[in-house]
């Protein structure tokens, strides 16, 4: 982290020169040197050198375009790493209504913000906030990416789980289940069986907290040997 600081401070004395033709380059170097303070866990200087970066291209841009809001969304996403979870809140709201006048609300993009917002509220244990956030990007997603919208199952699985509502959880991941599936017979889509195997494994640990045995140990048999042909015998995953 020391030397890229060190490297984009001598950046901005570059940047500096002639700021505005530089000014959104300067703005990304200020962006990476507050990425590497907050590896640091140096929280002042990593948020202060964002807050400078929005500054500066408020001076001359618009604040309603999406760079605009994809750098509320970068300080946004800072907050929350540093447990400003309400600033983080409001700061990705305020990014995702600007996202909803560009793109429209049936962007993938807005989904991703939608579940960006819902996983800070999940964090605080706002569940009924995060719930509808997280349908919202699912019926963006359904029918444009499968991936996205296996995490997003996952992700309001893990809500349900947390809530105790394991019935709804099984609900959840046997959709989860039932799109997946399709990998299984497409051994070059290492990364849809790897997701798969997952959605195995967790609805067979729902299955186990109702004590259903049965079909707990179907599910676990059936991912042990994906796992098998994926790694094979001596890999840690199929121990």
């Amino acid at each position: 982290y020391n030397n890229a600081i060190s490297l984009a401070t001598d950046a901005n004395s570059i940047f500096l020169k002639d700021l505005d033709k530089y000014r959104t380059d300067y703005v990304y170097s200020l962006m990476i040197m507050a990425s590497c303070y907050s590896g640091l866990w140096e929280e002042g200087k990593a948020l202060q050198l964002v807050s400078n970066a929005i500054d500066i291209y408020r001076e001359t841009f618009d604040e309603r375009d999406l760079l605009y809001a994809h750098l509320l969304l970068y300080q946004a996403n800072l907050h929350h790493f540093f447990k400003n979870v309400d600033e983080a809140i409001r700061l990705a709201t305020k990014a995702i209504d600007i996202q909803k006048q560009f793109l429209g609300d049936n962007n993938l993009e807005y989904a991703s913000s939608l579940n960006r917002l819902a996983s800070y509220y999940s964090s605080i244990e706002k569940y009924d906030k995060a719930i509808p956030l997280l349908r919202k990007a699912m019926a963006i997603t359904a029918d444009k990416d499968q991936y996205q919208y296996s995490d997003l199952l996952n992700t309001l699985t893990d809500i349900y789980e947390k809530k105790g509502n394991i019935d709804e959880a099984i609900q959840l991941l046997k959709e989860s289940q039932q799109l997946l599936r399709k990998y299984v017979c497409n051994n070059e889509d290492q990364y849809g069986l790897l997701l798969y195997t997952g959605t195995l494994i967790r609805l067979a640990s729902c299955y186990k907290s109702k004590e259903e045995y049965n079909e707990a140990v179907q599910l676990d048999t059936e991912a042990l040997e994906i796992t098998y042909q994926l790694y094979g015998k001596n890999n840690p995953f199929y121990a």
